[in-house]
């Protein structure tokens, strides 16, 4: 799913304050957006190193 970075801010900035209100769900779910923003990164960034199929070695 593709959701727009202002939106995802928006909700980690209220997941933020929530957090830091004590909300244990809040931080529950800051924690998996934090996961899931890094697992996006580290996929984005190995696509970008990765030869396209058709310049594959064929090993």
């Amino acid at each position: 799913m593709n959701i727009p970075d202002t939106i995802v801010a928006e909700i980690k900035a209220y997941l933020h304050k929530q957090a830091d209100r004590g909300d244990l769900e809040a931080q529950t779910l800051l924690a998996q957006l934090e996961q899931v923003d890094n697992f996006s990164q580290e996929t984005a960034t190995r696509e970008m190193l990765s030869p396209p199929p058709e310049k594959a070695l064929g090993c």
